[in-house]
């Protein structure tokens, strides 16, 4: 009796494990994305001034872009990927407004799904999304004068753009090693390498990265913790630059006084 007690314990812990696994693989979109929609009417509340572009991809896909204008006469632009949630209305932050000051204009593109962007997410999309970005902006400012930013899940779209053309410099707040790695905190005891369609490799890209790469993340960071970040250190030049900010978590890194006097000086240094 007791070994038929021990054999069912041991289906149903593989059937538990077989639909999680199930699950992390048909639901990953979900736990990996959280995007709000905005309608094509939708008029932002900012208290800049602004320009909406739209890059048309094919029939079903564009790429919505919010366009922030500094005051003065834009001396170069910031090509800024946003995190994971949201849409592009909600990331006017001291960072932005750092570079407006800066008079940079500042370029958040929205994912698919996400705000006025249109189409169906997927990673291959979101790459061929950012290159297109940086084509239109190209046309406006020559690369020494356009910088690539990446916030969280950003940081490995802007990290792959870096890898592929040529910009002023790669700013990286809170990033990762690659997204399997992540799903390992919560999922270690799966093939996540195997079971993720989403890679955005971060460590590889910066190998093939020229430009200086400064990185910022906080010791408190409960998302994508310290030691995911620290594992890129291994590929960083000696001119890139890694700041560790004490007391600092995921969303509050633009709130320290070391991280805006660390940004500003590297405005004004080139």
């Amino acid at each position: 009796m007791k070994k038929k007690t021990f054999f069912n314990w041991v289906k149903f812990i593989i059937i538990i494990y077989c639909i999680i696994g199930i699950a992390i693989y048909y639901l990953q979109d979900k736990l990996i994305f959280h995007p709000a929609k905005l309608a094509a009417d939708y008029k932002y509340q900012l208290p800049v001034k602004y320009d909406e572009i739209y890059i048309p991809i094919n029939k079903t896909d564009t790429v919505h872009i919010l366009k922030l204008i500094p005051e003065g006469k834009a001396t170069g632009a910031v090509l800024y990927f946003h995190g994971n949630s949201g849409n592009n209305s909600l990331y006017y932050n001291n960072t932005v407004k750092l570079f407006l000051k800066n008079n940079l204009e500042v370029w958040i593109p929205d994912y698919p799904g996400f705000g006025k962007t249109t189409g169906n997410i997927s990673e291959d999309k979101i790459k061929e999304q950012a290159i297109q970005v940086e084509r239109l902006a190209s046309s406006a400012f020559a690369p020494h004068k356009v910088i690539f930013y990446g916030q969280s899940l950003g940081t490995g779209v802007a990290s792959y753009l870096a890898s592929e053309t040529a910009c002023r410099f790669l700013i990286l707040e809170t990033p990762y090693a690659d997204i399997p790695s992540l799903f390992d905190r919560y999922a270690f005891m799966y093939p996540t390498k195997s079971i993720v369609q989403y890679k955005f490799p971060t460590i590889d890209y910066l190998k093939n990265i020229t430009e200086p790469i400064i990185i910022f993340h906080g010791t408190n960071d409960k998302t994508i913790p310290l030691k995911e970040a620290l594992k890129l250190k291994s590929v960083l030049k000696p001119m890139d630059k890694f700041y560790i900010l004490e007391g600092s978590d995921h969303n509050n890194i633009n709130q320290s006084p070391q991280f805006l006097n660390a940004v500003d000086s590297l405005l004004h240094s080139s």
